[in-house]
């Protein structure tokens, strides 16, 4: 947050000054303005130079000749003829089409999640906090409740300790 404070405070003051002293903040452009001009500009003769300059120093391209003595062609080889192989027939085989009556839709059955009843549990157990609740607490709605009690003997055998609200 200080930085940008400083920071609209110095744009402030920034453009305060450039009112109070616009005189002589103009003055300053329009002298640095022509010197970047004449820089740019000579910089940009410098990087082109090779444009400008004549071809003079670059040799001359050698043009090929052509002799017109005649070459020797290598001869042409040709390939061995080749035996065929005799061509054997096969016998034709009718086609037929056997239509298959459509099988049943495989449906994969959902797994079935068994989870206890209400009557037979009232405590329900968070397997990664072992602390273990009354199932009307808000903290049994955990993805991690899974564990079911129907005592609280029975959870603190299983290693759980009793909820600090809803277990009192």
């Amino acid at each position: 947050m200080k930085m940008i404070i400083g920071g609209a405070v110095a744009f402030l003051l920034g453009i305060f000054t450039i009112i109070i002293f616009s005189a002589s903040f103009f003055d300053l452009v329009l002298g640095v303005v022509p010197v970047t001009l004449i820089l740019a500009g000579g910089l940009m003769m410098y990087l082109n130079r090779e444009i400008l300059l004549p071809n003079k120093d670059q040799e001359p391209q050698a043009q090929e000749t052509v002799s017109e003595e005649p070459v020797d062609e290598e001869p042409v080889i040709e390939d061995p003829p080749v035996a065929e192989e005799p061509v054997v027939e096969t016998p034709v085989v009718e086609e037929t089409v056997i239509e298959v009556p459509p099988a049943e839709e495989f449906v994969p059955e959902e797994p079935v999640i068994e989870t206890p009843a209400a009557q037979e549990f009232r405590f329900v157990g968070n397997t990664e906090s072992k602390i273990f609740h009354t199932q009307d607490c808000n903290f049994a709605q955990g993805k991690k409740c899974t564990d079911f009690f129907a005592t609280t003997q029975d959870a603190v055998q299983a290693g759980y300790k009793p909820c600090s609200r809803c277990n009192p």
